[in-house]
């Protein structure tokens, strides 16, 4: 015979299981509201977009290998994460393809002047 603590275990009694009760919800359906999105726009960066597309007249300014024609996006050559600001000295106009370019590219894009590192 199996001892437990001064006591034999065939007197010991097995545990009951506990009884699992359902949570109690309310009828109503829960009401949910939909996301807003907040665009946030810089007035700087409005006003210096209208400066570079009327410098560009809708033109791809890098025009390269890839290049589709139509300006389609703002490129800034200093990044913003880097210090360059929305002035238009440091926007460019760039088609989709162009722009993906540049980003895919960094090395020959600092070579050609489309894109540029910090200072620091």
């Amino acid at each position: 015979m199996r001892w437990s603590k001064g006591k034999p275990l065939s007197n010991l009694k097995p545990k009951k299981p506990l009884k699992r009760t359902p949570l109690k919800r309310s009828q109503k359906p829960i009401k949910r509201k939909p996301i807003k999105r907040r665009v946030k726009t810089d007035g700087a960066l409005v006003k210096s977009r209208k400066v570079v597309a009327e410098r560009c007249q809708g033109v791809c300014e890098a025009r390269l290998e890839v290049c589709t024609g139509q300006a389609e996006a703002v490129h800034h050559v200093l990044r913003r994460s880097q210090g360059g600001g929305h002035d238009p000295s440091n926007l460019l106009a760039l088609c989709t393809a162009c722009h993906q370019y540049v980003h895919a590219n960094p090395a020959e894009a600092v070579s050609k002047g489309l894109l540029r590192k910090s200072e620091k």
